[in-house]
Formats: C-alpha cells, structure tokens, sequence
C-alpha cells in the first residue's frame, strides 16, 4: 500500500487521512514513511493533495462486497474526498483495472509524476494516471511517502476483528512484508520509520531503510454475517 502526500509545513498530524465518512473509514493502521524536504512555497495554510494505490479488502456491497483483496486508486483534491477507483483516474491498461481481484503473495506498487500527471502502476505495469489538472498543474512534487498495512473500523466493529497481512504479528517470524521501498528520481535516501497505531492487535517487526514486517490477528474471528446465519 502506497501513498504519496504534499503536506503544510509544521503539520505534525496522523499520516492517516483525516476524512472519515462513509468512504473512508477510520482503521488502526501499521506505517512507514519518509518526509521530504518542503520546496519554497509550501505554508502551513495549504491544503493536502494525495494519491493512493493499494489492495484492499472491504465486505461492503457498494465496494467489493466479499472477503477478497481487490486493487484500488484514491486520491484528494483541496482536503475534499473523491471516489474509489474514478473521478478522474484514466484508466489505460486493458488487464489490470482498479476493482480487480488481487491474488495472495508479493504485489509491486508504484506511483510516479509524468509531465505533471500522477500514473499508477502494479507488478511494474501502468494502470492508468490521475490527471494534473485535478488538481490545477499545482501538485508536481510530494513531501510525505508512506507504505502502510491499514484494518478499517466499520460501526461496532471496534477493535475491529479483521486481520492484517496472514494475520501473524509482524513481530513474528514469517509475517508479511513491505520491501523494496524506493525513492525514484530523487536525492533523498529511504530511511522508514514506523509505528502502529494499535500495537496490541498489530505490531511491526525486522525494520530496516527499506523495509518491514507488519501484521495481526485483529480482536479474534469476525462474527459471521446476518444473512448467513438467518
């Protein structure tokens, strides 16, 4: 899971998104990041652009609506939420499409500015790309980078129950991973720093410049649905 940010000078704020209505639910998240050098500009007064690409699993039926990890794009305009997987995104690859099932093992993401567009790829091919002129020509260059496992939080379900990863503590041997994390076209050298922001049901483990390990259990098994048990 990817995520590329312009963030104001001196916001010291959850790398998370702070928007969480019905799209973007609020989750207990494991995360490495990078912060970058803020160019001439960039005040405390501007607001958050984001794109996003990541596998996500989301029961919900107006998402996906089964217990699959599925491809998807997101991104911010101006602090304000758009939609998954369109409102803008131009799609350009005829096999792999936001929404698509994502099948268990090691996916390669990739987000990347090209002459002013932010393009999305996935085991090294481009999806498609979130055109410049969402967001007026102004957004070229990202401050804050961030690779990150995130549970979302759906009603009473608090902790939620849904696991991460395989489900084994990243603290674990033979939990997933993130690796390979790289800064492309810039000076800048990866050193990630992470933190769970619900260690007790997802921790982190085996951090290095360029990688980790991350996962958890959750609270337990999640209760099966009504419609499966009537």
């Amino acid at each position: 899971m990817l995520r590329l940010r312009r963030r104001p000078a001196g916001d010291q704020r959850d790398q998370r998104a702070d928007r969480d209505g019905d799209r973007r639910p609020r989750g207990q998240s494991i995360r490495g990041g990078v912060r970058r050098a803020h160019p001439a500009g960039v005040g405390p007064t501007e607001r958050r652009p984001d794109v996003d690409c990541r596998d996500r699993l989301d029961r919900r039926p107006s998402l996906n609506g089964d217990a699959h990890a599925h491809l998807f794009v997101y991104h911010w305009v101006n602090g304000q939420e758009s939609c998954y997987n369109g409102c803008g995104f131009v799609q350009v690859s005829k096999w792999i499409k936001p929404g698509m099932r994502v099948l268990p093992g090691v996916g390669q993401f990739a987000i990347r500015n090209v002459n002013g567009s932010w393009w999305v790829y996935f085991d090294y091919q481009p999806v498609g790309y979130f055109p410049g002129s969402l967001w007026n020509g102004t957004y070229t260059k990202a401050q804050l980078i961030s690779a990150f496992g995130e549970v979302a939080e759906i009603g009473s379900d608090s902790p939620s129950c849904t696991d991460m990863g395989d489900g084994r503590l990243g603290s674990k041997s033979f939990s997933s991973f993130i690796a390979g994390y790289r800064l492309e076209g810039s000076t800048d050298t990866p050193n990630l720093a992470v933190r769970a922001t619900s260690p007790s049901q997802y921790d982190f483990g085996a951090v290095s410049p360029t990688s980790f390990r991350l996962g958890g259990p959750g609270t337990g098994r999640c209760a099966a649905p009504a419609s499966a048990t009537s």
